[in-house]
């Protein structure tokens, strides 16, 4: 069983990786998308470990 704090770590550092390279690298829409993928990837990752366990 994984631990609420892990589950939610994993899915915010990613979100913040995302998050970096997108403010730093890129510009315009292509910037929102990853964005959006960021906001996806900090909410979705933590439901999906916690049914998988």
């Amino acid at each position: 069983m994984v631990p609420p704090i892990v589950r939610h770590g994993m899915g915010l550092t990613s979100a913040l990786v995302l998050a970096a390279v997108a403010f730093v690298f890129l510009d315009g829409t292509v910037k929102w998308l990853v964005l959006g993928m960021a906001v996806v990837e900090a909410v979705l990752v933590p439901q999906l470990l916690k049914r998988t366990t």
